[in-house]
């Protein structure tokens, strides 16, 4: 009896690693950003310039999530291939199991890998509900 070959999602490493980088340099630029505005005077006004700071945090969101961008479409395309795109398979791409594969398929832990993407995500999330209540 022949045992069936494994299906992974990500066809090869090169796409592993565009999916987490990007989402990584997504999820970070933003957490860099929403740090920003928490931590900014309060006083400045609505013309001021963007420092160096905020342009490079701008340009690492920007790229990360073209790039995010790309490996999901590559990866709705192979998870969809014989059927429609749909709401969940779109939702599956981003959860913990999809990123932990695409660790796996680079060597990584994948547990960890998801697990401290997760954290960069949640840290975010609150930073920025904070920043926002605050001001």
């Amino acid at each position: 009896m022949e045992m069936a070959a494994e299906y992974r999602l990500f066809a090869n490493r090169f796409q592993a690693a565009l999916f987490l980088l990007g989402l990584a340099a997504f999820w970070s630029g933003c957490l860099v950003l929403a740090v920003m505005e928490l931590v900014a005077d309060p006083h400045i006004g609505r013309n001021a310039q963007p420092g160096p700071g905020e342009a490079a945090a701008i340009l690492v969101t920007a790229v990360g999530a073209i790039a995010v961008s790309i490996a999901h479409q590559i990866l709705l395309k192979r998870m969809t291939a014989r059927s429609r795109h749909t709401m969940g398979s779109m939702i599956r791409t981003l959860l913990p199991s999809t990123l932990a594969d695409a660790a796996r398929t680079l060597g990584l832990n994948g547990a960890m890998v998801a697990g401290a993407l997760y954290t960069v995500l949640l840290v975010g999330v609150l930073t920025f509900f904070t920043a926002f209540i605050r001001r």
